[in-house]
């Protein structure tokens, strides 16, 4: 019995129980029948709407952690609210504080109660790849798909999961899929930037290259462009990295700088550039603000995992890692 069908059961027992007991009161005494709808439904309503309301209101302010433990109480009282909501709801909050097993949790939560809500696979999905679990990833986007077959961000996240799980024909398949459905602007230059990773990774530079030309075409809001084109830009360099070309590697590592400065990739490829050509103390001097912003950027396993580095360039941040470390 799925849990959804046990709710849907307990509220119609519930109800017919409620209705049944209003009838008699009626006959009994009619102010006692209204009485008892005041205390039933209408206090818990109000209630529940102040529920929402303080929460909203909490993340309005900025006050994410007691957002947090606002939304767990009122899931722990078991109220009769949209529960599904609420457990999506911690979740992105959980999110938004780094804690991404937990927000993984609250979706599947959520998807227990909700398990045909194509958004929670969707954003389940992106977290599996974050938690690098690129298994339960392709599950979530393949469940996505069943639910939505035009789905973009399920063909995103498939493509992106195969890229690190080396199924790099699978993934170009994906991307493939993806474009041949109704995209956004920002969800299609997203698929042709993972094309053309997976082209990348396969050494077809030529043809990753026309992919990434192809996502800069797109014309995007400038909140889109700071999201999309420096992990192009990126993406770019490092194809110029690997084919030796240094100087074109570090123009397009500034210039997804120059779009988003704190872009931790592109910052580190900088660095790793430097360390490419000889230059540590250059390449630790590149390397300082991501340590500023995140301590685990001193942690070599942290670092490459985070930044997903063909061999040569994770080689070179080894040795700068090292370097650091010896002083």
């Amino acid at each position: 019995m799925s849990p959804l069908f046990k709710r849907s059961l307990r509220v119609f027992l519930v109800s017919f129980l409620i209705f049944t007991l209003f009838g008699a009161l009626m006959q009994f005494s009619p102010i006692l029948a209204i009485l008892m709808i005041l205390v039933l439904f209408v206090l818990p309503v109000v209630y529940i709407y102040f529920v929402y309301q303080h929460g909203l209101f909490l993340m309005m302010r900025g006050q994410i952690q007691q957002a947090i433990n606002h939304f767990t109480r009122v899931l722990n009282m078991r109220l009769p609210a949209n529960r599904a909501f609420l457990w999506s709801r911690l979740a992105a909050l959980k999110h938004a504080t780094g804690d991404v097993k937990g927000a993984i949790d609250a979706y599947s939560e959520a998807i227990k109660l909700a398990p045909n809500d194509p958004s929670l696979y969707a954003v389940r999905s992106a977290l599996h790849i974050t938690e690098r679990d690129y298994v339960q990833a392709l599950s979530d986007a393949d469940r996505l798909l069943q639910i939505n077959p035009d789905s973009e961000v399920a063909y995103g996240n498939r493509a992106n999961a195969n890229i690190y799980l080396g199924n790099y024909d699978q993934a170009i398949e994906d991307c493939n899929q993806g474009l041949a459905v109704k995209n956004t602007p920002v969800g299609e230059a997203l698929l042709y930037n993972n094309r053309g990773t997976a082209q990348r990774m396969k050494g077809n530079y030529t043809t990753a290259l026309s992919d990434y030309n192809m996502a800069l075409s797109i014309t995007l809001p400038e909140s889109g462009q700071r999201m999309v084109h420096p992990s192009v830009r990126t993406n770019q360099g490092i194809i110029y990295v690997l084919q030796g070309d240094f100087d074109q590697a570090r123009a397009f590592f500034k210039l997804a700088l120059k779009q988003h400065p704190d872009f931790p990739r592109a910052q580190a490829a900088l660095a790793t550039l430097h360390e490419l050509l000889g230059d540590t103390a250059a390449a630790l001097r590149e390397w300082q603000p991501l340590l500023e912003r995140d301590a685990q950027y001193g942690n070599v396993d942290h670092a490459l995992r985070e930044l997903q580095f063909p061999s040569s360039m994770a080689d070179a941040v080894r040795h700068l890692l090292a370097a650091r470390l010896a002083g």
